[in-house]
């Protein structure tokens, strides 16, 4: 792909871990098993995790204000 539209900017980040005893993979449970990311990873002490959107396709919702998509993106997690 040349240009996404309207300027549109990607960021991918990632992280690595040496010690592979130390990475423990965690997924919603209402998500599928993907064969190329994975939704959270806790290394030693850490959690990361991917970006896990406030849109809620089924009921349609999506708000423009950050701390109700953070609860709606919380929920959605919790959902899980």
């Amino acid at each position: 792909m040349v240009a996404l539209p309207n300027q549109a900017r990607i960021v991918f980040s990632c992280i690595a871990g040496a010690d592979l005893s130390k990475r423990i993979s965690i997924r919603p449970r209402n998500e599928k098993p993907s064969p190329t990311a994975s939704q959270g990873i806790l290394y030693g002490d850490t959690l990361y995790l991917s970006a896990k959107d406030a849109y809620v396709p089924a009921l349609g919702l999506f708000s423009p204000e950050l701390g109700i998509q953070v609860r709606m993106s919380i929920r959605s997690l919790l959902d899980g």
